[in-house]
């Protein structure tokens, strides 16, 4: 809305088509605590227009084509059937390995996206919406865990962009963009799991009706039309580390931190002429805990039995993926505005959640003793909940590069207000309701690159 009212009002719409191909990387989203769904790689493509309603707001519909391939590597080996231990109760037998599992769908899907355009150089375009799927194909072996079911399922869901695109010529740019894509149906042939994928696509976009000032010929130095950056408005891309903790109050001791990446951009926007500043953005973080002590899950320290008698010893980190927008009110002071102090609520939408490590298990029985280590990877998607909310404060120095270009360097701390575990899909009851098993809390270290914006 603020990038509308600082744009010119006077706007002929425009029509842009685009065809592209790339990559994309399946992300099985499920409540599976038996095995690891491996990320794979597969190839996709398609065809777009775009439909620019002001210099701000449009449009973008499509069609894709994307193969998404899923391999899964359970942790326990497959063992005969019970029945010969009875007839054979003395004589041990190896266990023979399961086939691999696998599962490969072919689409045909049609999205739909509300974009917004920020006018930096190259331009920057972010995009939100849904998409519907038709599966046209599929190939699945989940050996005798297969679901006789096997017809074609079409699916929906939810699709994020994020585009930059650089003018080659008049009418003509050059585009790389990232798509994530979380479906909202579940697999037929796999219990608890819904269809997820990252892609990555470069391509071209021809802009029908583009004057010829706009394209290539449109001056690139800022410095010399300095008119045409805004005074008001500014980008910064950033990237830096989370360290990140559980601070729930059930025995929140036990955990200990997590460190992750975090990526992104923030943009400010100067209120009325001062020293004061709008901030908002969207990071790409990880986020999460580690464990490393007894306990019945690999997760969440928890003891089914209560009778302190734990099935494992964990040693594993439970990392949750967000997309991370602020709402924040930035104070600039000192010469230049080189110092900032930022606060203000955040909201945050989970994307993936996931358990790694290792699990030890002793078995006692009949004079024989067993110790298994597990290898633990597991898809926690659907046992964290979708989004999370809580305050954020920041502090930062700016640092002049060339031209109007600024090195930003800055601190953060953000602390979640609600539970993020989802116990209604865990099965997991509440001691008491005031009680949280999972709680966000994150000091994050960033720098970034301020970028001008042109009018």
């Amino acid at each position: 809305m603020l990038l509308s009212i600082t744009a010119t009002p006077l706007f002929s719409q425009k029509i842009s088509v685009g065809a592209g191909s790339g990559i994309n990387f399946s992300d099985l989203h499920s409540t599976t605590t038996y095995g690891h769904w491996k990320n794979k790689p597969g190839p996709s493509a398609g065809l777009f227009a775009g439909w620019q309603m002001t210099p701000t707001l449009g449009l973008n519909a499509g069609v894709d084509y994307s193969t998404v391939y899923y391999e899964y590597h359970r942790y326990d080996q497959t063992y005969y059937p019970d029945g010969i231990y009875l007839m054979y109760p003395s004589i041990w037998m190896p266990p023979y390995i399961n086939n691999l599992e696998s599962a490969n769908y072919s689409f045909v899907t049609l999205p739909l996206q509300l974009t917004v355009t920020i006018p930096t150089r190259p331009q920057l375009t972010l995009g939100a919406g849904a998409y519907y799927s038709f599966l046209v194909d599929q190939d699945t072996d989940y050996g005798w865990y297969y679901n006789p079911d096997d017809s074609l399922r079409n699916d929906y869901g939810y699709t994020y962009m994020m585009r930059l695109d650089y003018p080659l010529l008049e009418n003509l740019d050059l585009f790389v963009r990232g798509r994530y894509n979380t479906g909202r149906r579940f697999l037929t042939a796999v219990p608890d799991s819904k269809h997820g994928s990252t892609d990555l696509t470069i391509g071209l976009i021809c802009r029908l009706g583009r004057t010829g000032d706009e394209g290539v010929g449109a001056k690139e130095d800022a410095k010399e039309d300095a008119g045409e950056v805004s005074e008001d408005i500014y980008l910064t891309w950033l990237a830096g580390v989370n360290l990140s903790r559980n601070t729930g109050n059930i025995l929140k001791d036990k955990y200990s931190s997590y460190a992750g990446p975090s990526a992104g951009f923030g943009i400010n926007f100067r209120i009325s002429g001062s020293k004061t500043w709008f901030r908002t953005g969207l990071t790409l973080e990880r986020q999460g805990y580690s464990m490393r002590d007894s306990s019945d899950l690999y997760y969440l320290y928890h003891d089914w039995s209560g009778s302190g008698d734990y099935d494992y010893y964990v040693d594993s980190r439970v990392s949750v993926d967000y997309a991370v927008i602020p709402v924040l009110i930035d104070f600039h002071f000192g010469g230049n505005e080189t110092f900032s102090f930022s606060t203000g609520p955040y909201f945050a939408a989970r994307l993936n959640a996931r358990c790694t490590g290792t699990a030890m298990r002793e078995t006692f029985s009949n004079g024989s003793y067993t110790l298994e280590e597990t290898t633990i990877h597991d898809d926690l998607t659907e046992l964290i909940k979708r989004n999370d909310f809580g305050w954020l404060a920041a502090a930062g120095v700016a640092i002049p590069l060339h031209g109007n270009l600024k090195l930003d360097i800055g601190i953060e701390y953000r602390q979640g207000f609600s539970e993020v575990f989802n116990l209604a899909s865990s099965g997991i009851p509440k001691p008491n309701p005031k009680d949280i098993f999972i709680r966000n809390s994150t000091l994050a270290l960033r720098a970034g690159l301020s970028v001008p914006l042109y009018r």
